[in-house]
């Protein structure tokens, strides 16, 4: 048995689009390119890679309405390629990315970090492991007691406050 990752780092091409599957099961698909300057002086060309990515459930319902074009995100999946003829009878080479995870960088408007953080106070990076837990706010209110001063606020420590 194998195992197989990529990251990629580039902007969003087009805004994600949530769909549910027969099933039920969300699926959110956008795309990704990746740019980069081949050659010196003045024969550079910028060559752009596109990436077809799709995240699954939880993930894709959180996620897809923060990704929007333009954006620049670093994504981290499983690749698949495959290769199909067109129209003209020319060989496509297609490169699927499955998310596993993703980190928002910036926005190509405002040049923000993280915009959507999925809870993850250290960053935009929201992992597998993130997606399928309580949000830190739950969390908190699950330890505060159910009387006294903490009633209706999460208890919170020192060690929790940002600043």
């Amino acid at each position: 048995m194998g195992y197989q990752q990529i990251t990629i780092s580039g902007n969003v091409g087009r805004d994600a689009e949530l769909k549910y599957t027969p099933q039920g099961v969300a699926v959110a698909d956008f795309s990704v390119a990746v740019s980069k300057k081949t050659g010196q002086g003045d024969a550079q060309q910028e060559k752009t890679t596109w990436f077809k990515c799709t995240m699954w459930r939880e993930k894709a319902e959180k996620l897809a309405p923060y990704i929007k074009k333009g954006n620049k995100i670093l994504v981290t999946g499983e690749i698949d390629v495959s290769t199909y003829v067109d129209k003209s009878n020319q060989t496509q080479v297609t490169i699927q990315v499955t998310v596993r995870d993703i980190d928002f960088m910036s926005s190509r408007d405002d040049g923000s970090r993280g915009e959507y953080s999925g809870g993850n106070r250290s960053g935009g990076s929201v992992s597998e492991e993130e997606m399928y837990s309580p949000a830190p706010e739950t969390q908190q209110q699950q330890r505060a007691p159910s009387g006294g001063k903490a009633r209706g606020r999460p208890a919170q420590s020192d060690e929790e406050i940002p600043f």
